[in-house]
């Protein structure tokens, strides 16, 4: 309960199953990569963004804001794929 999935991208091909509970999950075309500011190759926690997408500091990552509206949104429940 109350898990919770930092923005990233997935390098490879893959599903998502939600097997309990609810997930929300917000996806961005990849021509949005650089608005989500992630972290460099080979960081700890390369390929999330450094974005807190609740409290946004938009003066450290100003392209931010251009992706208000762009994500497709989606609230996945158990069983769902």
């Amino acid at each position: 309960e109350g898990d919770f999935s930092p923005c990233h991208y997935d390098p490879q091909d893959n599903i998502f199953g939600q097997v309990r509970g609810h997930k929300r999950v917000l996806l961005f075309h990849p021509k949005h990569f650089g608005s989500l500011y992630p972290w460099p190759v080979n960081h700890p926690q390369d390929r999330q963004s450094r974005v807190d997408f609740e409290y946004p500091d938009l003066k450290s990552f100003p392209e931010f804001q251009n992706l208000r509206g762009q994500g497709l949104e989606a609230i996945l429940g158990p069983g769902d794929l």
